[in-house]
């Protein structure tokens, strides 16, 4: 969908400067290619057929050819170690691919930052909010729809458990499973970071901008948001001079609701102006 509703129409109607479109769409092309790929090293429902005892041909496939979201579905299975392996042998044969993740993960912030200073042009803004108008696009907006396709490899982690229960713990078929699940699960484990902390820091940003400009100059690259929560307060403050030589000097006090923000470094405590 981010191809269709995006990248083709955005390249089609010249609203982004080619470097603008390389710091949004990082190496989606790439990505697309490697999707490309899975799907054609991936066996078809003719591909795996085997014969029964008595000679004839028995196939088992997915609820739909080459559908590899939904093991569960699988219908019609003769050989079921024979058919995880020749699924786990497609995720292997391309694994130096699965490498264009981490990139397009590592270059998400700096879409992100791009795009909130994109939208402040009118055509461009324009084109999204008709695009995430889209029935298509679910409501999604442009910094949604751009996680979506490293979304999918942190699914696979799930889907090789799935189908270990169609193996035997000493088989092959377990064994190749075993090693693309290694493969998949380490890539997944880095965009999983690399969202969490591309959250934090764009929940950071965020509030920093409400606040005066000066709060702007905690925003930076080491810098992440940890904890966010609101609690009670207390403030006590020494009143202006008295008048009178024998009159007690006391602490002037007020009570209310704070919100804390825990960075990597340093705390940020933040209430209501009076």
């Amino acid at each position: 969908r981010l191809h269709r509703l995006y990248v083709q129409p955005l390249r089609v109607q010249r609203l982004l400067e080619p470097s603008d479109f390389t710091v949004i769409f990082s190496n989606i092309f790439e990505l697309l290619k490697a999707n490309q790929a899975l799907f054609a090293a991936l066996p078809s429902v003719g591909e795996l057929q085997t014969p029964k005892r008595t000679g004839a041909a028995r196939s088992w496939s997915f609820a739909s050819t080459r559908e590899v979201t939904s093991p569960a579905s699988w219908v019609y299975i003769a050989e079921r170690e024979a058919a995880v392996s020749a699924v786990a042998q497609a995720f292997l044969s391309i694994a130096p691919y699965f490498k264009l993740y981490s990139v397009y993960c590592q270059n998400y912030e700096a879409a992100l930052e791009r795009l909130t200073q994109l939208r402040r042009h009118a055509p461009f803004s324009r084109f999204c909010a008709s695009v995430s108008r889209n029935a298509e696009s679910g409501g999604l907006p442009l910094e949604a729809m751009l996680i979506k396709p490293v979304q999918r490899i942190c699914k696979y982690p799930l889907f090789f458990a799935q189908m270990g229960a169609y193996t035997k713990s000493s088989s092959r078929a377990a064994t190749l499973l075993q090693s693309a699940n290694e493969l998949v699960s380490a890539i997944a484990e880095f965009v999983n970071h690399t969202l969490a902390t591309s959250a934090s820091r764009q929940r950071m940003h965020t509030v920093l901008e409400r606040l005066a400009p000066p709060f702007m100059k905690l925003y930076a690259p080491h810098r992440t948001t940890k904890l966010e929560l609101r609690c009670p307060f207390s403030e006590l403050r020494l009143p202006r001079a008295s008048a009178g030589p024998r009159r007690r000097v006391g602490f002037l006090a007020s009570f209310g609701t704070c919100q804390l923000m825990l960075f990597t470094d340093c705390v940020l405590l933040l209430k209501a102006s009076d």
